[in-house]
This record gives structure tokens, sequence and C-alpha cells, in this order.
């Protein structure tokens, strides 16, 4: 359900929430998370010294280590609590990795964080979010690695999207209209058409 990826010395979690989603939904949205000191400081003040940065970052991954714990759990065991509780810890760790990007904007590392926060979001359920941050990441990275997880989670937001939605099947092409009678072309469905992109987009990568 989860893995870990080395990218070069660093290490993401990247988060794979088929069965997730799947298992218990979306659910509700995550209350708001009880953010550490470091965190409601980045908020308030912007700039964050070298002490701030690390125990942000710990504070993040302590975060993503539980939510993986109880996603495990409610895959297993379809246990509602672990499902709510998984999310409620990834949103916790998106929310620390954005206050990082929002407290050291010229960092070397804020597309690493804005990544690491769209796999977050992605394992909230947040999937709106988590494309809009990947789309972020893919825009303003030129690492190949960072892009392609992006692309990676921008594809996967789609995909959940669509299973989300639960679109119907067309059975049959549209009925001829005009003279002369002809099969006019009909536009692919928005959540379709996104997933398309996104796509192409990760193709572009690999």
């Amino acid at each position: 359900m989860f893995r870990l990826l080395d990218l070069v010395g660093r290490s993401i979690r990247v988060c794979c929430v088929v069965v997730l989603v799947a298992a218990c939904g979306a659910g509700p949205a995550a209350p708001p998370s009880r953010a550490g000191a470091h965190r409601q400081r980045a908020r308030r003040v912007g700039p964050l010294d070298v002490h701030e940065r690390s125990a942000l970052q710990g504070e993040a991954l302590q975060s993503v280590v539980q939510a993986e714990t109880f996603a495990t759990r409610c895959t297993a065991e379809h246990d509602e609590g672990a499902c709510n509780r998984a999310r409620e810890l990834y949103t916790e760790a998106a929310d620390t990795w954005n206050a990082l990007v929002v407290g050291r904007p010229g960092d070397a590392e804020v597309v690493e964080w804005t990544v690491q926060r769209a796999q977050a979001l992605l394992g909230a359920g947040s999937l709106a979010e988590a494309a809009a941050t990947a789309r972020q990441a893919l825009a303003t990275s030129t690492d190949a690695v960072w892009r392609k997880a992006a692309a990676e989670v921008l594809v996967r937001s789609r995909e959940l999207a669509i299973e989300k939605a639960e679109l119907a099947v067309r059975q049959a092409p549209p009925e001829p209209t005009g003279e002369p009678p002809a099969v006019r072309p009909i536009d692919l469905p928005l959540a379709v058409a996104y997933l398309r992109e996104a796509r192409e987009r990760y193709l572009e990568l690999v």
C-alpha cells in the first residue's frame, strides 16, 4: 500500500491510497490539525530558522509514519476509525509541509516539500488540492525525479476522482443529427479530460 522511494540520498513517502479510498471513501473532511508551536510560528511570522526548519520536517515525517500505520489497519481490518485517523494525520503532514513552503520560500528544498505535501493530500483524500499542488510542483521544478513524483500524484488523484464520480458508461453512440444525418463528436467528461492531460504529462517524463 505504501512504498518508500530513495531519491539521491533523500527519502520521501509516496502515498498509494487506492485501497484506503475504496474501502472507506473520501470520508468527512479532517478536523483542523493541532499544529505544533513551530508550525504556528511559520504561519504567523513566515521566515524560519534552521532549527525550526528541522523541527517541522520531523513533525511532517512523523505524521506520515503514523498515518501509514493507521492506513494499513484501515485496509486490513476495514476499521473506519483507523481510516479517519489516517486521513487526519495525512492532513497534518500536508499542513506542516505547507508551513515549510511558506516559512522558507527560497529554500532549495521547496519543490521537495511541495511534492510531499501533494502526496500527503492524496493520502488524506483531498484529491483536488493534491492535483493542484502537484501541478504547482510540475510548473516550478526542473528536477526530473521530483517532477516524476509530482506527475504520479497528479495521475493518481485524477484516477481516484473518476472512481469517486462513478461516471456512467455510454452504451451506444449519440443519435445522428443534421442533414445529412451524422453522429457528432461529444465532449469528454471533465474528469476524464483531466485524467488524459495528467497521463500525457506523466508520459512526457518517463
